[in-house]
């Protein structure tokens, strides 16, 4: 069986293919197979080479002006935008003149980075997709096609990100990035042979619908920014995302949008059974009175709505955990055990500054309190909802329960940590 590593396109969020790579490397993880688009096939092209050494520092001191001339980091942020007016005239002026951004540094970068005597020496396979537009057709290249003097060209050909980036012209013939037919070229892979598939797609998806079996698929649990972002922060959360990302996937860790030892997987599995326990407690009992009954079908419905969106993932109360460290901007980069995680959420929560004291003494209708809260922070309705349930007497579950019929996530988050609160023990 052989087995390929496909790699996606994506600008200068390839960093994160970057730390992809360094984990498959430290699993000892081989591929027969490299295929690739864009981005992805020039760092395919270097894994075909074994240079991670070098792809490494090349990323770690990564900026626009090594992919374009005159070239600006873009984020699609007005007031970073507006900081750099003298970068942004000029290259306006080359993307002009040469219909498209000037990109001498890239094909420079290309030159630096493309090993012929390691590239053919390798015993790695490897293809590269493009778009011919004389007809307009896919036209992917694979290495028995390359030799030392069209390599460069085939690489430059899928990266050609039209029009951001100029056309590549070759044999009287038009060509243009690969992503235009296929960002994640698996079909290539396939194409020369492969059984087995390691793809890496660096577009963020909120649903995961990939359900190839013959593909292990790694994509980013959150957006990887503008493809043509080059600040070093961002390449560097990128490469570390790619990194932890991929281990969770071979579950040398665990989570989601964060990371958890290996270690800590009985401590999460019974923060599972807890936390099950405990909404199973939550729900209203037969004993109220129909009309309260027939109130609280539609609470649950909303709730049960809101935990629906978490059913697909195996420990799903660890997500909607994660997604509450998420709304207080835990950093997302750390291994953390599970009781070091939840000690810090709480912490944030117990600091944080918010503004919605006043409501939380006022005397005014729910109905008003509900359209007075929809204006604050999230974090702000999180922390009046769990003080409502922290103070709330039987009698005021009513108001809570119209509460989050508005404010569905928040209340989840509220009352995952009042449960951590007040509830149960997970050690």
């Amino acid at each position: 069986m052989k087995s390929a590593l496909v790699l996606g396109g994506g600008g200068s969020k390839g960093a994160y293919e970057i730390g992809v790579w360094k984990a498959l490397r430290e699993l000892d993880i081989h591929f027969d197979i490299v295929t690739g688009t864009s981005i992805g096939a020039l760092i395919g092209a270097m894994v075909v080479q074994d240079d991670f050494a070098k792809a490494y520092d090349l990323w770690d001191h990564m900026d626009a002006s090594q992919v374009i001339q005159n070239g600006i980091s873009l984020d699609f942020d007005l007031d970073l935008l507006m900081s750099q007016r003298s970068q942004i005239k000029q290259m306006l002026a080359s993307y002009i003149d040469h219909r498209g951004a000037d990109i001498a540094p890239l094909i420079k970068m290309i030159e630096n980075m493309f090993d012929a005597d390691k590239f053919f020496a390798s015993d790695i396979d490897f293809g590269c997709m493009t778009v011919c537009l004389d007809p307009y057709s896919p036209s992917p290249f694979v290495k028995s096609q390359f030799t030392k003097n069209n390599a460069h060209d085939f690489l430059l050909a899928s990266a050609s990100c039209f029009p951001a980036f100029p056309m590549k012209f070759m044999e009287g013939k038009r060509y243009i990035d690969g992503g235009y037919h296929d960002n994640v070229p698996i079909e290539l892979a396939r194409s020369l042979g492969a059984d087995q598939i390691v793809a890496v797609d660096l577009k963020y998806k909120e649903e995961k619908v990939n359900s190839d079996d013959d593909v292990l698929y790694i994509e980013p649990n959150m957006p990887l920014g503008s493809f043509l972002d080059f600040k070093p922060e961002t390449l560097h959360r990128n490469m570390r995302l790619g990194y932890l990302d991929t281990l969770k996937k071979f579950n040398v860790y665990y989570g989601y949008t964060y990371t958890f030892a290996a270690m800590d997987l009985p401590q999460i599995q019974a923060y599972e059974d807890a936390y099950e326990r405990f909404l199973n407690n939550y729900r209203s009992d037969a004993s109220q009175p129909i009309v309260n009954r027939l109130f609280q079908q539609l609470v649950d419905r909303s709730i049960n709505k809101a935990l629906a969106e978490y059913e697909s993932y195996m420990f799903q109360y660890l997500r909607i955990l994660e997604d509450c460290a998420r709304m207080f901007d835990m950093d997302d980069e750390l291994v953390y055990t599970f009781d070091d995680f939840v000690i810090e959420l709480l912490r944030r929560f117990d600091t944080m500054v918010h503004t919605i004291d006043k409501v939380l003494i006022s005397k005014k209708t729910i109905k008003e309190i509900a359209l007075e809260v929809k204006n604050y922070r999230q974090e702000d309705i999180i922390y009046y909802l769990y003080h409502r349930l922290k103070q709330a007497k039987q009698q005021d579950r009513d108001d809570l329960s119209y509460l989050s019929v508005f404010f569905k996530k928040e209340y989840i988050a509220a009352l995952t940590i009042f449960a951590l609160k007040y509830q149960f023990q997970t050690k």
